[in-house]
């Protein structure tokens, strides 16, 4: 089930915190690069998602990142969250959860996702229809 809250209220938001599960199928983990794209009404901000001195995107893991948005933003203004990875590997992701780290909002939680990302570059889009649309 999708699940966004609909309402900008506050200040907006600064950080995000990103969390992926990664598919327990065979060969579903990679050892490629992957990026996070967040577009906005203006612009867009690129994220590699990696933790120091850990291998990332495992078969079955479920990674967390904490991200920092280049200013503070209203959620209407997001008008996706765009991931992909380069390089040779496949990975196939099961699922992806954003919040608002300030409120412990869950701005989108995709949990049905269960797709595999064979060529480089190629994206999984969770687009603003998901948020912006009312309630």
């Amino acid at each position: 089930m999708d699940n966004f809250i609909n309402r900008d209220e506050g200040l907006g938001i600064c950080r995000l915190q990103v969390v992926i599960k990664t598919s327990n199928d065979l060969w579903s983990g990679t050892d490629d690069n992957v990026y996070m794209e967040i577009k906005f009404d203006d612009g867009e901000h690129k994220v590699y998602l990696n933790t120091d001195w850990h291998n990332d995107f495992e078969r079955g893991d479920v990674d967390t990142f904490n991200i920092n948005l280049p200013r503070r933003v209203q959620k209407s203004s997001i008008k996706s969250f765009e991931f992909y990875k380069k390089g040779s590997d496949d990975w196939k992701i099961e699922w992806i959860k954003i919040s608002d780290i300030e409120t412990g909002e869950v701005l989108c939680y995709e949990q049905g996702i269960n797709r595999k990302l064979n060529l480089s570059g190629e994206r999984v889009v969770i687009s603003s229809g998901y948020w912006n649309d009312p309630v």
